[in-house]
């Protein structure tokens, strides 16, 4: 099977790999999915993932690389034909992404997967960013009344909101109204502790 009839793979997960280069790995214009998830690749290893290397590209599992930083520049690169990003648990974030991070992701984008978000993180998941997003899954994010104050603008197309964290538990009265409240508003239900959906 020659590398340019890929049309999926998946077993370059948990290999620790550290290099993604242009010379480790050649044009596979019918790949569709790539999963190195559980490796070490870094922020360069990402500019080698783009359109014109991997213009097929619809699903890419990031998640679980510990050097990983979220980078405007390497992560514009990424296929415009991308559907689905995998980018939870990378590199420890002390800080929120760099400003511009959110908006350098493809538009194309129907479901995105992340965590740990600041704030300003969380504000820029929004419509203009991504209006074609349909399902949002977030990981170790400490939900307070300041998700619905700062998730205020949520895509229109968002059908499935999952939120997973330690800060789940919402033991105060008046973070727990306003949290329906936002739910009520945007028009998703509650059917589990972390899954909300959106009315069809």
């Amino acid at each position: 099977l020659s590398p340019v009839c890929l049309g999926s793979l998946r077993r370059a997960a948990s290999n620790l790999m550290c290099d993604l280069s242009k010379s480790r790995l050649p044009r596979l214009p019918q790949l569709e999915e790539l999963d190195v998830s559980y490796n070490n690749i870094t922020k360069m290893d990402v500019s080698s993932l783009s359109g014109t290397r991997l213009p097929a590209l619809k699903r890419l599992n990031l998640s679980h690389n510990p050097n990983l930083e979220l980078s405007t520049a390497e992560f514009s690169r990424l296929p415009p034909t991308l559907l689905e990003l995998d980018i939870r648990r990378v590199a420890a974030a002390s800080k929120a992404a760099p400003i511009d991070f959110w908006r350098s992701l493809p538009s194309s984008l129907e479901i995105l997967k992340c965590s740990h978000l600041y704030p300003d993180d969380l504000a820029r998941i929004n419509n203009v960013n991504f209006p074609n997003l349909r399902q949002l899954q977030i990981e170790s994010f400490d939900l307070t009344a300041k998700f619905a104050e700062l998730f205020t603008d949520p895509p229109s197309g968002l059908k499935l909101l999952r939120i997973k964290g330690a800060g789940m538990e919402i033991s105060n009265y008046d973070e727990n109204a306003m949290f329906a409240k936002f739910c009520r508003k945007e028009g998703f239900e509650r059917v589990e502790p972390t899954l909300f959906y959106r009315d069809v």
